[in-house]
């Protein structure tokens, strides 16, 4: 990761895209693959970038504020 970077989790990201938090590696599957349904794919997108391109995807919410 580039030094000075914000550093964003996987978690973060299902944050972001208002899928819950993964309770087991059964449910951590099925969040990557909601991700990926949604057109998130960390390897096309790059893993600094994969990020944004959730938030890219993510329903908008006025009120929140954007995650650092």
């Amino acid at each position: 990761m580039i030094s000075g970077a914000p550093k964003r989790t996987f978690v973060d990201a299902l944050k972001l895209a208002g899928l819950a938090t993964p309770r087991n590696r059964q449910e951590l599957g099925l969040r990557f693959f909601e991700l990926l349904v949604l057109g998130i794919d960390h390897e096309f997108t790059g893993e600094m970038c994969w990020y944004q391109a959730v938030e890219n995807t993510a329903p908008k919410d006025p009120t929140r504020r954007r995650v650092q």
